[in-house]
């Protein structure tokens, strides 16, 4: 199951993605180089944010042995 909140946006920015290429376009007699850098740009956004996300995340719990339930010893 997917959260609503990740639905909703996707369907904004997502929707919105095509009218903003058609506009770029437009904007500068039919080229398609800007709607091509706009894809880059989003492109390069989300790789950077699929990056920092390990340096964000919540450090690992220790290892425990399944049978005494203690923390195991580094290996």
């Amino acid at each position: 199951m997917t959260m609503p909140s990740y639905q909703i946006f996707n369907m904004i920015f997502g929707g919105f993605a095509p009218l903003a290429a058609v506009s770029l376009s437009a904007a500068v007699g039919g080229h398609y180089w800007p709607a091509a850098a706009m894809l880059m740009l989003i492109s390069a956004i989300g790789i950077w944010c699929t990056l920092r996300l390990h340096s964000l995340a919540a450090p690992s719990l220790p290892a425990t042995d399944s049978v005494t339930n203690t923390v195991k010893a580094n290996a």
